[in-house]
């Protein structure tokens, strides 16, 4: 059941925050939260990382708005 699926949520979820981050000021909270997150997680690392995969789809979905 895709209702259940969490990659759709999370696509649902960046295109959100792709819409949100329109504006200057939303785009940086949006960052700086985004930024937070994968520090906390050490999420940078190329082994490990969701830094990189995130970054990108939420540059795409900005870039399409």
């Amino acid at each position: 059941d895709e209702a259940k699926d969490p990659k759709i949520w999370s696509r649902v979820c960046m295109h959100n925050m792709a819409r949100l981050a329109k504006e200057e000021i939303t785009t940086r909270r949006v960052l700086e939260s985004l930024f937070r997150y994968f520090d906390n997680g050490n999420l940078w690392s190329p082994q490990d990382g969701l830094a990189l995969p995130v970054l990108l789809d939420m540059l795409f979905l900005m870039e399409k708005a």
